[in-house]
């Protein structure tokens, strides 16, 4: 079954899932979601172009989606935007993780030595050369135990 890949101006992209319908070809349901989209949401697609693809020339993991970009017939996850949405993600948990010692240490708790291992996380240092597979398993150890404890 293919998707319709809508790329948007700045190279992301959006998929559309046809749905067909009794008695209709994979090609009619393909264009009348195109036609329903541009209809439905003008402003989100009129600028976009659009492609069929296979659904096996998608990426089965999504951690990365906000990273998708079309490559001829293909969608990959750009690079450079993988590191990007990581690094962030981790210096939004660093940032959590340090409002957590400071509430903490005014309970009087010694979080010297937890404080320095938190700070010595360099996001931009830890997340180069890192392919988006090593990216998308990658996490610093001293916030391992906070994503832990947050996903239970």
């Amino acid at each position: 079954m293919k998707r319709i890949v809508w790329e948007k101006p700045d190279g992301s992209v959006m998929i559309t899932e046809p749905i067909i319908r009794d008695g209709e070809t994979e090609d009619e349901a393909l264009s009348r979601a195109e036609t329903n989209c541009l209809a439905k949401n003008p402003d989100l697609f009129t600028d976009s172009v659009s492609s069929h693809v296979d659904l096996s020339s998608l990426p089965n993991d999504r951690t990365f989606r906000a990273a998708w970009r079309k490559s001829g017939a293909s969608i990959i996850e750009d690079h450079d935007t993988c590191r990007a949405l990581r690094a962030s993600e981790i210096l939004e948990a660093k940032k959590a993780a340090l409002a957590d010692l400071r509430g903490r240490e005014d309970l009087g708790e010694d979080v010297t030595a937890a404080r320095a291992s938190l700070l010595a996380i360099d996001t931009e240092t830890e997340t180069a050369g890192k392919t988006p597979d090593e990216l998308r398993n990658f996490w610093p150890a001293a916030l391992r135990r906070r994503a832990l404890a947050k996903a239970g």
